[in-house]
């Protein structure tokens, strides 16, 4: 960390305390008026906070860049190290300040559980998305004939006609899981436990650790706020505390899978030197590839283009295996054929893309949706008003979506794979109560739906 402050230009270090002081700032307040801390969002937030004011500053050191080889050292980094952090730390310094603002101007008042319009997607609908989620999931494992948490995770990415119906089906199981997860809180109903179970089962066979580990966090989010209601300090405590542990134990496996031991020294250095929290030293590695083959030349938004574009798939289109983030943070710019790509903070693509006009009209955009969306939070779950769910829940899924395309656009597909699952629970709804309707059950149903959500109904 030393040497941060020591070869870091003055500009760096004046966004980095800047970046540093908000988000403690945001902390306090948060602690002293809300009374909680932790959501989906702020988890989110404060990750890639200890990314960048914990970890950063001790990627001027060889063993960060020996991740990626063993032949690199740090000293040739160190320039573009310090465009990264600066970079990402102006950025998110305004994120914040916006986030703050936005969620501070919507404070919601006590009410009671509020009475919904009828949802846009009924939960009964995301339940047979979700068992039909897993006949696709499960028909796919059957043609590969290998389960990837057991074997080659990579497996679909050379099925190239299969891995879009994988790809899709993953997604309809996990926002399928997750929204039968807020529904049984919210309604306190054990309907839908036999298949959440299923859906976590199927997540784990993905080896998706993201997914699997945000579902889990959702339950365990849900659960305690329910178990603490009306004491939402303790129940941040607990939280907290669930967080250090799962933290702690994926740096010991990490150090397990590097060392074939668990060893405290592993332990730090794959949380300071590892791949984890690599956001930063990651724009530094794209940033130097950058500068080496572009001159440090505007990308004039073509990896967002390239992500728009993601419907295409990359083996039809020169364009897209130039410029989609992937490959050109490792095919285009050194040549590697063999790697997911690097990740470069909330704002180092949106830098290279538009300069910093585009990192200050980005960051205003993300901070005002993740402002709005843990003011949501705050009411729904939190204060239990009954606001989070249906409408505002799938909402926010939608509003996170945009968030993850600002800060990294190959997150582009995800947000079409959503936008469509929805449009498509939406259709199958408006069908059912079509059904309902000619049945001449509609106001019976709707009345039930309407219990369960207040909690009245099981």
């Amino acid at each position: 960390m030393a040497t941060f402050f020591a070869f870091a230009p003055a500009w760096v270090q004046a966004g980095y305390w800047i970046a540093a002081v908000v988000t403690i700032a945001y902390t306090i307040w948060k602690l002293t008026n809300r009374k909680y801390l932790v959501s989906p969002y702020t988890i989110v937030i404060y990750t890639f906070a200890f990314a960048l004011l914990i970890v950063a500053p001790f990627q001027y050191n060889d063993r960060a860049f020996q991740v990626i080889s063993s032949t690199l050292t740090a000293g040739p980094f160190y320039s573009y190290l310090s465009l990264s952090i600066g970079v990402n730390s102006y950025g998110f310094a305004l994120i914040m300040a916006t986030l703050w603002f936005v969620e501070s101007r919507n404070t919601p008042r006590h009410s009671p559980p509020l009475v919904p319009r009828p949802p846009l997607i009924a939960i009964t609908t995301v339940a047979v998305a979700l068992f039909i989620g897993v006949v696709i999931f499960v028909g796919c494992l059957a043609v590969v004939r290998t389960v990837p948490v057991f074997g080659d995770r990579t497996v679909f990415n050379a099925a190239a006609s299969l891995r879009p119906v994988y790809n899709f089906a993953n997604y309809l199981i996990f926002f399928a899981t997750s929204g039968l997860v807020v529904w049984s809180f919210i309604s306190r109903s054990r309907k839908y436990v036999l298949l959440i179970v299923v859906g976590l089962v199927c997540i784990f066979f993905t080896g998706g650790r993201t997914s699997l580990f945000a579902t889990l966090e959702l339950i365990a989010l849900m659960w305690i706020y329910r178990r603490f209601q009306s004491r939402t300090m303790r129940a941040t405590g607990w939280i907290v505390g669930l967080l250090a542990v799962f933290a702690v134990a994926g740096l010991f496996l990490a150090s397990f899978r590097a060392g074939g031991e668990f060893q405290l020294n592993g332990v730090l250095d794959s949380a300071l030197y590892g791949n984890t929290f690599s956001d930063v030293r990651d724009g530094a590695y794209v940033a130097a590839g950058w500068d080496q083959r572009m001159a440090g030349a505007s990308l004039g938004g073509n990896t967002y283009l390239a992500g728009l574009m993601s419907f295409i798939p990359s083996s039809l289109s020169s364009f897209r295996e130039t410029w989609s983030w992937g490959y050109f943070t490792t095919a285009s710019l050194f040549g590697w054929d063999d790697h997911y790509g690097f990740r470069g903070g909330w704002s180092l693509e949106v830098f290279m893309n538009f300069g910093v006009l585009g990192v200050v009209l980005a960051a205003l955009a993300c901070g005002w949706l993740l402002g709005r969306l843990e003011a949501m939070f705050y009411a729904g779950v939190v204060q239990d008003q009954g606001a989070w769910y249906p409408n505002a829940y799938l909402w926010s899924w939608l509003g996170y979506g945009v968030f993850t395309v600002l800060i990294a656009s190959s997150a582009t597909y995800n947000l079409y794979s959503l936008i469509g699952i929805m449009a498509l629970l939406w259709v199958l709804t408006l069908v059912r109560r079509g059904l309902h309707r000619s049945l001449g059950i509609e106001q019976r149903v709707a009345e039930k739906e309407r219990a369960q959500f207040s909690g009245t109904g099981k």
